[in-house]
């Protein structure tokens, strides 16, 4: 991360407002990403340096690395360094999940955007099917396990847990790191918000849900993707 013109003159515009220190250097690094003058993957410059560059103390700048790091924007690698997140680590995953939390959706617009999702997801599944060999059989491990729980009578958290992990399976299925973090942080979101109501959901009637959609996979039936997914979402949209 080098000093430029632009990141002076940023520097100089925030000093001029109301932060701190600390808030400073928040910012001024998430200008940095905007711009691409750091890019995924990027290890911060040393303390030394990033003092200088904010004119902020080193207590000032790590309080600052540590908000980032909460936001999943940065990742620290013992003995190696501060990292820019490439976007596909739990810290990131954990963002978007607190911030649905806080955000507290209607369940209609939780539908509408898991619809949105999946119907992606499954294309790429699809898509990407000669890169997802093992994915998709763990799919089929998955169901199986959902089908035996519900045989056993076990109880709704398991039930629960088995049925979201399905969908996490997908997730990592569709080979898109970007979708894949949004989606999976979504279902973190679903399993938390249904723990209490899960119990009055028809175990059969999910069973047939993963089932088309398993369907539509193994055919690669891309043209039943958008069907498969409203018929999967129906159970929720009965709750909702």
């Amino acid at each position: 991360m080098k000093t430029t013109a632009s990141t002076v003159h940023l520097q100089t515009d925030l000093k001029h407002q109301t932060m701190s220190a600390a808030e400073l250097v928040v910012t001024g690094i998430k200008q940095q990403l905007i711009d691409r003058r750091l890019r995924a993957g990027d290890r911060l410059p040393p303390e030394t340096e990033l003092c200088e560059l904010f004119g902020v103390g080193r207590s000032s700048l790590r309080e600052a690395i540590r908000t980032l790091r909460a936001q999943g924007l940065l990742e620290l690698q013992p003995g190696v360094g501060t990292f820019v997140s490439d976007g596909r680590g739990k810290a990131f995953r954990d963002t978007l999940f607190y911030n649905l939390c806080l955000a507290d959706p209607e369940p209609k617009e939780i539908e509408e955007l898991r619809k949105i999702l999946e119907i992606d997801v499954m294309e790429l599944i699809i898509r990407n099917h000669k890169r997802n060999t093992e994915e998709r059989a763990l799919l089929h491990e998955n169901f199986d396990e959902l089908a035996a729980y519900a045989a056993s009578g076990c109880d709704s958290e398991t039930l629960l847990a088995n049925d979201m992990g399905f969908h996490k399976i997908m997730a990592d299925a569709c080979k898109n790191h970007v979708i894949r973090s949004i989606y999976r942080s979504l279902i973190d979101y679903l399993q938390r918000s249904m723990a209490d109501s899960y119990a009055e959901q028809s175990i059969e009637r999910i069973l047939e849900s993963h089932r088309t959609l398993l369907s539509v996979i193994d055919e690669c039936a891309i043209d039943r993707v958008a069907e498969s997914v409203t018929f999967s979402l129906a159970p929720w949209r009965t709750r909702a």
